[in-house]
């Protein structure tokens, strides 16, 4: 529904990219006068936006922008069959290697609340995922580091991974689930993601804020 746009907006982009020869050095300085440096700002911006759109057309929900995003609110949520939904940006996610070999993340997940009404505790939990990103993937990989290398042991066609980093490159964040248990007034939350080296049952994590509960297959997140 908006491919056409986005390409339109890309090819603009490029365009000016391919102009304006202080682009980076712009970029370094927050050039204020630079007209052409400020359009590639504002083409970047609606990208992301139409980029939004298509994903939620894609999944046949409505994207709707709120114009305030309060600290009482969970932004841009819809309400589907299943519960709400909604797309989360988690930069700490985001993997934008320069080796043309590594995968290209984008950090984005598509976050999903479980019944028909949203809480104080989901709202708590939403604040202390966006607040606490770092902490919680930290702790996360520290745990799954572990866990892999019992793993190893058992499985030997397992590949041979020794580092949070290299773990890092193969996994990908896709879905977020706000829970229906609190603990201090915040929900449990599951964390989906693509797994390449179980690519049938991917991988879940379980937390309470940024303690791991549990970790395993795809369906512990839920």
């Amino acid at each position: 529904m908006y491919k056409e746009e986005i390409k339109k907006l890309e090819k603009e982009r490029a365009s000016l990219v391919k102009k304006c020869d202080t682009l980076e050095k712009c970029k370094k300085i927050e050039c204020k006068n630079c007209e052409a440096f400020h359009r590639i700002e504002e083409l970047e911006d609606e990208i992301e936006e139409l980029e939004i759109k298509e994903e939620y057309h894609q999944k046949g929900l409505t994207f709707i922008k709120s114009t305030i995003k309060e600290k009482n609110s969970i932004p841009d949520m819809v309400l589907s069959p299943f519960g709400w939904e909604g797309l989360i940006q988690l930069d700490v996610w985001r993997f934008d290697s320069s080796n043309p070999e590594d995968p290209f993340k984008t950090g984005r997940a598509t976050l999903k609340i479980f019944g028909e009404e949203i809480k104080q505790g989901h709202i708590n939990a939403y604040n202390y995922i966006i607040e606490n990103s770092e902490i919680i993937k930290k702790n996360m990989l520290d745990f799954l580091l572990v866990e892999y290398r019992i793993q190893q042991k058992r499985y030997e066609d397992l590949p041979d991974i020794n580092t949070i980093d290299q773990l890092e490159k193969l996994i990908t964040l896709r879905n977020i689930y706000i829970h229906n248990k609190f603990e201090e007034n915040i929900a449990h939350v599951g964390y989906e993601f693509d797994c390449e080296w179980e690519i049938e049952h991917g991988l879940g994590f379980k937390m309470s804020k940024d303690r791991v509960l549990d970790c395993g297959h795809a369906d512990r997140s839920y």
